[in-house]
Protein backbone atom coordinates (compact mmCIF):
# COMPACT_ATOMS: atom_id res chain seq x y z
CA UNK A 1 0.00 0.00 0.00
CA UNK A 2 1.76 3.07 -0.79
CA UNK A 3 2.43 5.58 2.12
CA UNK A 4 0.78 8.41 2.72
CA UNK A 5 3.49 11.07 1.41
CA UNK A 6 4.30 8.64 -1.24
CA UNK A 7 1.10 9.23 -2.29
CA UNK A 8 1.37 13.13 -3.39
CA UNK A 9 4.72 13.77 -2.45
CA UNK A 10 7.07 11.12 -4.76
CA UNK A 11 5.24 11.02 -8.03
CA UNK A 12 6.77 13.81 -10.47
CA UNK A 13 3.77 16.16 -10.95
CA UNK A 14 0.51 17.18 -9.02
CA UNK A 15 -1.82 19.07 -11.26
CA UNK A 16 -4.95 18.97 -8.91
CA UNK A 17 -6.41 20.03 -5.81
CA UNK A 18 -8.97 16.81 -6.12
CA UNK A 19 -5.76 14.25 -7.58
CA UNK A 20 -2.81 12.78 -8.09
CA UNK A 21 -1.48 12.93 -11.59
CA UNK A 22 2.10 11.80 -12.98
CA UNK A 23 4.21 12.67 -15.52
CA UNK A 24 2.37 15.57 -17.13
CA UNK A 25 3.95 18.95 -16.24
CA UNK A 26 6.95 18.58 -17.49
CA UNK A 27 8.45 19.88 -21.02
CA UNK A 28 9.60 17.35 -23.51
CA UNK A 29 13.77 17.26 -24.28
CA UNK A 30 15.75 17.46 -26.72
CA UNK A 31 18.37 14.79 -26.42
CA UNK A 32 18.02 14.61 -22.85
CA UNK A 33 18.06 18.91 -22.48
CA UNK A 34 14.98 21.15 -22.93
CA UNK A 35 14.19 23.08 -25.91
CA UNK A 36 16.74 25.75 -26.74
CA UNK A 37 14.13 28.24 -27.07
CA UNK A 38 12.50 27.54 -23.67
CA UNK A 39 8.78 26.62 -23.05
CA UNK A 40 6.08 28.16 -26.10
CA UNK A 41 2.10 28.61 -24.90
CA UNK A 42 0.21 25.67 -26.29
CA UNK A 43 -2.72 25.92 -28.29
CA UNK A 44 -5.41 25.08 -26.22
CA UNK A 45 -8.01 22.72 -27.00
CA UNK A 46 -11.83 23.74 -27.19
CA UNK A 47 -14.83 21.94 -26.28
CA UNK A 48 -17.65 21.70 -28.15
CA UNK A 49 -20.36 24.21 -27.48
CA UNK A 50 -22.47 24.81 -24.01
CA UNK A 51 -26.08 25.10 -23.28
CA UNK A 52 -27.14 28.93 -23.97
CA UNK A 53 -28.04 30.97 -21.54
CA UNK A 54 -24.50 29.91 -19.46
CA UNK A 55 -21.94 32.14 -19.27
CA UNK A 56 -18.19 32.08 -17.22
CA UNK A 57 -15.11 34.10 -17.11
CA UNK A 58 -12.11 34.50 -15.21
CA UNK A 59 -11.84 38.06 -13.79
CA UNK A 60 -8.14 37.47 -11.48
CA UNK A 61 -5.91 36.29 -14.47
CA UNK A 62 -6.21 36.42 -18.04
CA UNK A 63 -4.90 34.31 -21.02
CA UNK A 64 -1.13 34.54 -20.83
CA UNK A 65 -1.35 35.63 -17.65
CA UNK A 66 1.19 34.09 -14.84
CA UNK A 67 0.32 32.10 -11.54
CA UNK A 68 2.03 31.20 -8.49
CA UNK A 69 1.84 27.69 -7.36
CA UNK A 70 -1.29 26.62 -5.40
CA UNK A 71 -2.97 30.15 -6.09
CA UNK A 72 -6.43 30.91 -6.43
CA UNK A 73 -8.03 32.08 -9.19
CA UNK A 74 -11.98 34.33 -9.23
CA UNK A 75 -14.43 34.69 -11.83
CA UNK A 76 -17.83 34.97 -12.79
CA UNK A 77 -20.61 33.00 -13.83
CA UNK A 78 -24.13 32.30 -14.94
CA UNK A 79 -25.54 28.80 -14.71
CA UNK A 80 -28.57 27.71 -16.35
CA UNK A 81 -30.78 25.81 -13.80
CA UNK A 82 -28.88 21.79 -12.42
CA UNK A 83 -25.72 22.80 -14.21
CA UNK A 84 -22.05 23.38 -12.89
CA UNK A 85 -18.93 25.18 -12.59
CA UNK A 86 -15.58 23.01 -12.72
CA UNK A 87 -11.88 23.97 -12.96
CA UNK A 88 -9.56 21.61 -15.35
CA UNK A 89 -6.30 22.02 -16.59
CA UNK A 90 -4.28 20.77 -19.74
CA UNK A 91 -1.02 19.91 -19.68
CA UNK A 92 0.39 19.86 -23.30
CA UNK A 93 3.30 17.42 -22.43
CA UNK A 94 0.97 14.98 -21.45
CA UNK A 95 -1.57 15.46 -23.48
CA UNK A 96 -4.54 15.62 -21.17
CA UNK A 97 -6.59 17.30 -19.45
CA UNK A 98 -6.88 16.99 -15.20
CA UNK A 99 -9.65 17.71 -13.01
CA UNK A 100 -8.66 20.50 -10.78
CA UNK A 101 -12.35 19.99 -8.94
CA UNK A 102 -15.95 21.18 -8.95
CA UNK A 103 -17.55 24.31 -7.42
CA UNK A 104 -21.36 22.07 -6.65
CA UNK A 105 -22.81 24.64 -4.40
CA UNK A 106 -21.85 27.32 -6.42
CA UNK A 107 -24.76 30.20 -7.77
CA UNK A 108 -24.73 33.01 -9.98
CA UNK A 109 -22.50 35.62 -9.96
CA UNK A 110 -18.21 35.63 -8.73
CA UNK A 111 -16.95 32.18 -7.77
CA UNK A 112 -13.23 31.55 -6.22
CA UNK A 113 -11.40 28.17 -7.19
CA UNK A 114 -9.72 25.83 -5.28
CA UNK A 115 -5.73 26.26 -5.06
CA UNK A 116 -4.41 25.36 -8.35
CA UNK A 117 -1.32 22.89 -8.02
CA UNK A 118 0.65 23.40 -11.21
CA UNK A 119 3.82 21.92 -11.30
CA UNK A 120 5.45 19.18 -9.20
CA UNK A 121 5.98 21.79 -6.04
CA UNK A 122 9.94 21.65 -6.82
CA UNK A 123 10.04 24.84 -9.13
CA UNK A 124 11.16 22.84 -11.64
CA UNK A 125 8.32 24.04 -13.95
CA UNK A 126 8.85 27.41 -13.60
CA UNK A 127 7.71 29.05 -16.80
CA UNK A 128 6.44 26.16 -18.47
CA UNK A 129 3.09 27.09 -19.72
CA UNK A 130 -0.30 25.08 -19.20
CA UNK A 131 -4.11 25.64 -19.97
CA UNK A 132 -6.43 26.70 -17.43
CA UNK A 133 -10.36 26.02 -18.31
CA UNK A 134 -13.23 26.99 -16.66
CA UNK A 135 -16.16 24.63 -17.95
CA UNK A 136 -20.29 25.31 -17.05
CA UNK A 137 -21.97 21.84 -18.15
CA UNK A 138 -25.01 20.32 -17.96
CA UNK A 139 -26.11 17.02 -15.48
CA UNK A 140 -24.84 14.67 -17.93
CA UNK A 141 -21.75 16.59 -18.31
CA UNK A 142 -21.54 17.00 -14.70
CA UNK A 143 -21.25 12.97 -14.57
CA UNK A 144 -19.08 12.81 -16.85
CA UNK A 145 -16.47 15.05 -15.12
CA UNK A 146 -17.19 13.57 -11.51
CA UNK A 147 -16.05 9.89 -13.94
CA UNK A 148 -13.02 12.01 -14.69
CA UNK A 149 -12.59 13.55 -11.40
CA UNK A 150 -12.25 9.10 -10.26
CA UNK A 151 -9.53 8.24 -12.79
CA UNK A 152 -7.89 12.01 -12.69
CA UNK A 153 -7.25 12.88 -16.22
CA UNK A 154 -9.38 12.69 -19.48
CA UNK A 155 -8.33 13.24 -22.92
CA UNK A 156 -11.81 15.19 -24.66
CA UNK A 157 -13.74 18.00 -22.91
CA UNK A 158 -17.36 17.38 -22.90
CA UNK A 159 -19.69 19.61 -24.18
CA UNK A 160 -19.65 22.67 -22.26
CA UNK A 161 -19.41 27.29 -21.62
CA UNK A 162 -15.97 27.60 -21.49
CA UNK A 163 -13.78 30.21 -20.72
CA UNK A 164 -10.30 28.59 -21.79
CA UNK A 165 -7.06 30.87 -21.19
CA UNK A 166 -3.10 29.88 -21.29
CA UNK A 167 -1.47 30.46 -17.67
CA UNK A 168 2.40 30.34 -17.31
CA UNK A 169 3.71 28.97 -14.08
CA UNK A 170 6.12 32.06 -12.02
CA UNK A 171 6.73 30.45 -9.25
CA UNK A 172 6.18 26.86 -9.17
CA UNK A 173 7.77 25.94 -5.36
CA UNK A 174 5.48 24.42 -3.16
CA UNK A 175 5.27 27.22 -0.06
CA UNK A 176 6.85 24.86 2.96
CA UNK A 177 4.66 25.39 6.44
CA UNK A 178 6.40 25.58 9.68
CA UNK A 179 6.70 22.18 11.15
CA UNK A 180 6.32 23.77 14.68
CA UNK A 181 3.46 25.57 13.96
CA UNK A 182 0.36 23.09 14.33
CA UNK A 183 -2.23 23.97 11.04
CA UNK A 184 -5.80 24.26 11.12
CA UNK A 185 -7.75 21.81 10.06
CA UNK A 186 -10.76 22.22 7.67
CA UNK A 187 -14.28 20.75 8.83
CA UNK A 188 -16.89 18.65 7.30
CA UNK A 189 -20.55 19.63 6.88
CA UNK A 190 -22.99 18.64 9.56
CA UNK A 191 -23.66 14.79 9.92
CA UNK A 192 -26.29 12.83 10.69
CA UNK A 193 -27.99 12.94 14.42
CA UNK A 194 -27.35 9.90 15.69
CA UNK A 195 -24.22 9.64 14.82
CA UNK A 196 -20.96 9.98 16.70
CA UNK A 197 -17.35 8.97 16.80
CA UNK A 198 -14.18 9.82 18.83
CA UNK A 199 -10.47 8.93 19.06
CA UNK A 200 -9.30 7.16 21.99
CA UNK A 201 -5.85 6.76 21.93
CA UNK A 202 -4.72 9.66 20.26
CA UNK A 203 -5.84 13.77 21.36
CA UNK A 204 -5.20 16.78 19.55
CA UNK A 205 -1.78 17.32 19.61
CA UNK A 206 -0.51 14.07 19.90
CA UNK A 207 2.37 12.20 18.77
CA UNK A 208 2.24 9.34 16.17
CA UNK A 209 4.75 6.94 14.76
CA UNK A 210 4.80 5.90 11.05
CA UNK A 211 2.46 2.75 11.15
CA UNK A 212 0.54 3.61 14.28
CA UNK A 213 -2.60 2.25 14.41
CA UNK A 214 -5.27 4.35 15.90
CA UNK A 215 -8.45 3.41 18.41
CA UNK A 216 -11.70 5.33 19.18
CA UNK A 217 -15.73 4.25 19.54
CA UNK A 218 -18.29 5.12 17.29
CA UNK A 219 -22.18 5.66 17.18
CA UNK A 220 -23.43 4.44 13.82
CA UNK A 221 -26.86 5.19 12.37
CA UNK A 222 -28.26 2.00 10.37
CA UNK A 223 -26.44 1.50 7.06
CA UNK A 224 -23.90 4.44 7.70
CA UNK A 225 -20.13 3.54 7.55
CA UNK A 226 -16.71 4.89 9.27
CA UNK A 227 -13.84 5.77 7.03
CA UNK A 228 -10.50 7.31 7.82
CA UNK A 229 -8.43 10.02 6.28
CA UNK A 230 -5.47 12.25 6.74
CA UNK A 231 -5.05 15.98 5.38
CA UNK A 232 -1.42 17.06 4.28
CA UNK A 233 -1.06 21.10 5.04
CA UNK A 234 1.69 21.60 2.22
CA UNK A 235 -0.92 19.91 -0.67
CA UNK A 236 -4.20 20.73 1.03
CA UNK A 237 -5.69 17.54 -0.07
CA UNK A 238 -7.16 15.04 2.35
CA UNK A 239 -6.13 11.56 1.42
CA UNK A 240 -8.67 8.31 1.95
CA UNK A 241 -6.69 5.39 3.82
CA UNK A 242 -10.03 3.05 4.03
CA UNK A 243 -12.93 2.32 6.26
CA UNK A 244 -13.37 0.68 9.14
CA UNK A 245 -15.81 -2.58 9.94
CA UNK A 246 -18.61 -2.62 11.64
CA UNK A 247 -17.24 -2.21 14.80
CA UNK A 248 -17.37 -4.35 17.85
CA UNK A 249 -19.51 -3.46 21.03
CA UNK A 250 -18.89 0.56 19.53
CA UNK A 251 -14.96 -0.30 20.12
CA UNK A 252 -12.71 0.62 16.65
CA UNK A 253 -8.75 0.11 15.46
CA UNK A 254 -7.91 1.58 12.54
CA UNK A 255 -5.62 0.19 9.66
CA UNK A 256 -1.87 1.17 10.54
CA UNK A 257 -1.75 5.39 9.96
CA UNK A 258 1.19 5.65 7.02
CA UNK A 259 2.28 9.36 7.46
CA UNK A 260 5.38 10.77 5.73
CA UNK A 261 7.57 8.97 3.09
CA UNK A 262 9.55 6.49 5.82
CA UNK A 263 12.66 7.87 5.82
CA UNK A 264 11.89 10.20 8.73
CA UNK A 265 12.29 13.51 6.41
CA UNK A 266 8.72 14.28 7.60
CA UNK A 267 9.88 13.91 11.76
CA UNK A 268 8.25 16.89 13.81
CA UNK A 269 5.35 17.66 11.21
CA UNK A 270 1.74 18.30 11.71
CA UNK A 271 -0.75 16.31 10.32
CA UNK A 272 -4.67 16.67 10.83
CA UNK A 273 -6.44 12.59 11.39
CA UNK A 274 -10.23 12.01 10.83
CA UNK A 275 -12.26 9.89 11.76
CA UNK A 276 -15.72 10.07 9.47
CA UNK A 277 -19.16 8.81 9.49
CA UNK A 278 -20.74 8.41 6.54
CA UNK A 279 -24.14 7.88 4.93
CA UNK A 280 -25.02 5.13 2.54
CA UNK A 281 -25.03 7.31 -0.18
CA UNK A 282 -21.53 8.94 0.39
CA UNK A 283 -20.20 5.34 1.65
CA UNK A 284 -20.91 4.43 -2.26
CA UNK A 285 -19.20 7.35 -3.78
CA UNK A 286 -16.29 6.49 -1.84
CA UNK A 287 -16.17 2.82 -2.46
CA UNK A 288 -16.56 3.73 -6.20
CA UNK A 289 -13.73 6.47 -5.95
CA UNK A 290 -11.67 3.25 -4.53
CA UNK A 291 -12.29 1.32 -7.26
CA UNK A 292 -11.31 3.49 -9.60
CA UNK A 293 -8.10 4.41 -8.48
CA UNK A 294 -6.58 0.69 -7.83
CA UNK A 295 -3.55 1.17 -6.06
CA UNK A 296 -3.50 5.03 -5.95
CA UNK A 297 -4.75 7.34 -3.29
CA UNK A 298 -7.90 8.59 -3.50
CA UNK A 299 -7.82 12.94 -2.81
CA UNK A 300 -10.38 15.15 -1.66
CA UNK A 301 -10.36 18.69 -1.83
CA UNK A 302 -13.60 19.20 -0.19
CA UNK A 303 -14.61 17.09 2.43
CA UNK A 304 -18.72 15.46 2.04
CA UNK A 305 -21.45 16.25 4.90
CA UNK A 306 -20.88 13.64 8.03
CA UNK A 307 -20.07 13.60 11.54
CA UNK A 308 -16.21 13.52 12.21
CA UNK A 309 -13.80 13.74 14.75
CA UNK A 310 -10.56 15.56 13.92
CA UNK A 311 -7.54 16.02 15.39
CA UNK A 312 -3.91 17.50 15.17
CA UNK A 313 -1.61 15.03 15.29
CA UNK A 314 2.63 15.42 14.94
CA UNK A 315 4.63 13.00 13.52
CA UNK A 316 7.17 11.93 16.20
CA UNK A 317 9.02 8.84 14.09
CA UNK A 318 8.58 8.35 10.52
CA UNK A 319 11.10 5.77 10.00
CA UNK A 320 9.39 3.47 8.04
CA UNK A 321 10.48 -0.09 9.92
CA UNK A 322 12.38 -2.88 8.07
CA UNK A 323 8.69 -5.33 8.28
CA UNK A 324 7.03 -2.52 6.92
CA UNK A 325 9.62 -1.62 4.07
Amino acid sequence: MPTFTQRFMSLPTLLCAGALLAGCSHAPTVNGAPPSSGPKPPTCPQPPGGTQGDSVRFDSVRDRGELDYGDQVTGHVTLAPDHHLWIVTYAPAAGRWFTLGGLPDQQNGSWTSMPLYLGDGSGADNGHYFCLAALVVSPDGDREMGQAEHVGWFTQLPAATAHVITVRLRHGERKTTNPAEPPTCPQPPGGTPGDSVAFTSVHDGSPIDYGDRVTGRVALATGHHLWIMAYGPVVRLWFVFGDIPTPTNGMWTSMPIELGDGSGDDNGRYFCLGAFVLDPSTDADFRRRQSAAGNEAVSLTQLPPATAHIIVVQLRHGERSPVNR
